[in-house]
């Protein structure tokens, strides 16, 4: 993943890298960690926005490649300036550090012993310990839920009986 570019290479694109040059239609703005370079041009179509482009340094599957965020936005104009190669290489660091960090944190986690917090819960218990199944739990009764098998039971107010209840209360206001 290092940067390595020919000086020969580096010579080229800082000769190319020159705006000021009257023929010239595209510049070279800068390189990635992995050897690819950014490219802007000019937009016949829209002459006041810069067209930009990468290309990708290692010959391989364009399934293989891609580009840094960074770069990413600067692509699509979400980045004015383009990023610097020290703060790719910060960002790098960054990603390393975190995979560290996460590595740690979960070795940390592994350690600690599991304990149920509920005595009371079978299920974790269960759970926790390894056991095989759960031992089964009587599932609460919610209020106004009506379960499939006890329908009959259950007294369900229907939109007939909503309507009754509306047309007595009016009547009830109406008759005072």
């Amino acid at each position: 993943m290092g940067l390595d570019i020919p000086w020969t290479r580096q010579l080229w694109h800082r000769w190319k890298a020159l705006r000021n040059v009257p023929w010239r239609k595209s510049w070279f703005v800068g390189y990635d960690l992995d050897g690819n370079s950014y490219w802007e041009s000019t937009d016949y179509n829209n002459p006041y926005r810069l067209r930009r482009r990468v290309e990708w340094g290692n010959k391989k599957h364009m399934a293989d490649f891609r580009a840094v965020p960074q770069w990413m936005q600067w692509l699509r104009h979400a980045r004015p300036h383009p990023p610097t190669l020290e703060e790719l290489i910060a960002d790098q660091r960054r990603q390393q550090q975190l995979k560290l960090l996460a590595q740690q944190a979960d070795q940390r986690w592994n350690q600690i012993p599991v304990q149920s917090t509920n005595d009371k819960d079978p299920r974790l218990a269960s759970a926790w310990t390894g056991g095989a199944t759960p031992a089964p739990v009587e599932e609460p009764e919610l209020e106004g839920f009506v379960y499939p098998e006890k329908k009959d039971e259950q007294r369900v107010f229907n939109a007939q009986q909503i309507i009754k209840q509306r047309d007595a209360e009016r009547n009830r206001g109406s008759k005072a």
